[in-house]
């Protein structure tokens, strides 16, 4: 049996394929199956700086979820299932490198949720996106309502879900769900163009005291901007504020100038007493102008 997803690496960008043009490109469980096992060689390649993701043939990018698999499937199995696709879409949208989907035509339902999934959409004049399930009396289950609202704004939104309203092109330009709306015969290119200016870019980020006058609600924002564009390079963040390193692979607690002790957050609050002493002032002083500012 031929996969359903393919993976392709050249020069650098590692190409997705969803490869059910049959059906025009479904979300099957074969489907999330096998873009698991893609997303296994994307995490562990040191090749691929930049992902594509696309649909095989000229009629859809993804046109959704496999209703005809659905209708077969018991409550627990469909609760699986989207849990399944849940996770698999989490896993996408947390790679290390930038995402970039192609919306080849239809995104609808599952299909835009896995874009909407990507950091940058690039369509054309015949690309149709929405959540037509609604109709059905289904809610967009892959994290669709958080993701939309996230990018275009709670009450657009909820208008498209409320209504179950397809949009084409332009109007999903102009909504900010596309990045780019480019003529059928560019869209590869323009994803390839993109791609290759976002490769340009220096493989090493520095960040010095980047959160060091921020509120802890415009903390959380400015580290989930300066997160996405750190994906595929090397973070070096010096901070005073340790919720701002708390994540890192290493963290260097340094003392008079000196390195004092090396490792995780959780490796530091065990064996460094002064690194928990800091973390604990820190965490005080964190939730004392969160208070504040309620």
């Amino acid at each position: 049996m031929s996969k359903t997803v393919l993976l392709e690496v050249k020069n650098g960008i590692g190409y997705i394929t969803i490869n059910r043009p049959e059906a025009l490109n479904a979300l099957s469980s074969q489907v999330l199956a096998d873009l698991n096992e893609v997303l296994d060689q994307v995490e562990k390649s040191e090749e691929i700086r930049v992902v594509i993701v696309t649909g095989a043939g000229e009629k859809a990018f993804v046109a959704g979820a496999d209703i005809k698999e659905m209708d077969l499937m018991s409550p627990i199995q469909a609760f699986e299932y989207m849990t399944f696709a849940n996770d698999t879409f989490t896993r996408l949208s947390d790679l290390r490198q930038p995402t970039i989907s192609v919306l080849n035509g239809y995104a609808l339902g599952g299909g835009m949720e896995l874009a909407l999934s990507t950091d940058i959409r690039i369509g054309f004049e015949k690309t149709v996106v929405g959540f037509p399930e609604v109709g059905l009396g289904i809610i967009p289950g892959f994290a669709g309502t958080q993701r939309m609202s996230r990018l275009i704004g709670t009450s657009r939104a909820k208008e498209l879900i409320f209504t179950a309203r397809t949009v084409k092109g332009q109007e999903a330009y102009e909504l900010g769900i596309l990045n780019k709306l480019v003529s059928a015969e560019e869209l590869l290119t323009s994803a390839e163009e993109l791609a290759t200016a976002m490769m340009k870019n220096a493989p090493i980020m520095i960040l010095d005291e980047a959160t060091s006058s921020s509120d802890p609600e415009n903390e959380a924002s400015i580290q989930e901007s300066l997160s996405a564009a750190a994906r595929g390079k090397t973070l070096i963040v010096i901070a005073h504020r340790l919720m701002t390193v708390k994540n890192a692979d290493q963290i260097a607690y340094i003392e008079d100038g000196r390195i004092k002790k090396m490792g995780r957050h959780e490796e530091l609050m065990e064996s460094c007493d002064d690194y928990r002493m800091m973390w604990e002032l820190s965490e005080e002083d964190h939730n004392s102008i969160a208070g504040g500012l309620k």
